[in-house]
């Protein structure tokens, strides 16, 4: 049978929650009980627990195993051996400097989801014929702010990165997250280009969402590269035991692609079947392609029209419906 040893240590070096009250937590052969937590979450007491004796906190060392503190038993010698606990602390520093660049590409990400939602707006202004020149311009501005943070991360502080990735180990994820990013870019100025051709080209609207969803492809595929990035140096640094599993890096990706277990949607194009009265909760809307749609959203517009040509596509988690000529976007879900 393993014997229990007691030591006596500093409490409030190594327990924020060690409570001294005489008979709060009970006595133990006269002595008052100490509760001991971890982070908050107690220990579990086995058939010896920590006490107050004499003033002073006795711990059997075999609770301490539970906060992370080894030792070994010589039974012979009746010595009891702790292991010192060490910290490399250059490679903790490194580990987070790259937690933090993950946490920064992750962000960038957010952008563009942001940017596509914005230069979908822009495109509905532009079937009402609303300022084209200003519209246009305010897509431009959207896409080149992405393409001015996209290059401020790639420069971020390359020395500290460099270091970190040397300490560490080399990070390919990162080049492969922003590789994909930067295709989602061209897929965006594509898209605005597409725009710019509203009056000339009758198929804008089908390339526009077309690199939409190029982009969007190219993000998802950034995204869990980064989210994995973040959580392996997150969980190095915690000291967790999770396991973490490097995705696989290819030298020469096809960054259009959707990743393991996503799905895409192909933008609808299509004309009402029949007359067009505008929009509100709950409308149902029959397409000429067979689709039937209907209204979640609140958005009310009245609008006659005949057979208008109409957009669906898919924003985040949700599908948005645009009608040609109407200066409104609803958010639509799909019945048959």
């Amino acid at each position: 049978m393993k014997k229990k040893i007691a030591i006596i240590v500093a409490a409030s070096m190594l327990f924020g929650g060690v409570v001294s009250a005489a008979s709060m937590w009970g006595t133990y052969k006269g002595n008052p009980i100490i509760r001991l937590t971890v982070n908050g979450s107690p220990i579990k007491t086995g058939d010896v627990p920590a006490i107050s004796y004499n003033g002073r906190t006795m711990i059997p060392v075999n609770l301490l195993q539970q906060a992370g503190v080894t030792y070994t038993f010589d039974s012979k010698n009746q010595t009891v051996d702790i292991k010192q606990q060490t910290f490399d602390v250059a490679k903790i520093k490194s580990y987070a400097v790259l937690m933090d660049y993950y946490a920064a590409l992750n962000t960038l990400g957010s952008r563009f989801t942001q940017t596509q939602s914005l230069l979908t707006n822009d495109l509905s202004y532009l079937r009402a014929n609303l300022t084209p020149q200003a519209i246009l311009t305010h897509s431009n501005n959207a896409v080149n702010d992405l393409v001015n943070e996209y290059n401020r991360l790639q420069a971020f502080e390359k020395d500290k990165l460099a270091v970190a990735t040397s300490i560490s180990q080399l990070e390919p994820a990162i080049d492969q997250a922003l590789l994909g990013y930067s295709s989602a870019i061209d897929s965006l100025k594509a898209a605005v280009t597409s725009l710019g051709a509203y009056n000339t080209d009758t198929d804008f609207s089908t390339k526009f969402f077309d690199n939409l969803e190029k982009a969007a492809t190219s993000v998802s595929t950034s995204e869990n590269l980064v989210m994995n990035g973040y959580t392996k140096y997150f969980n190095l640094i915690q000291g967790s035991t999770v396991t973490y599993v490097q995705p696989q890096i290819n030298t020469a990706p096809d960054l259009s692609t959707p990743i393991t277990g996503a799905t895409t949607f192909s933008t609808v194009n299509s004309k009402i079947d029949g007359d067009f009265d505008g929009f509100e909760n709950g409308k149902i809307f029959k397409l000429q392609n067979g689709q039937i749609w209907q209204q979640t959203d609140y958005t009310y517009k009245y609008s006659y029209k005949y057979a208008p040509k109409v957009t669906i596509y898919k924003d985040g988690t949700k599908f948005k419906m645009i009608v040609d000529g109407v200066d409104k976007t609803v958010t639509v879900e799909r019945l048959k």
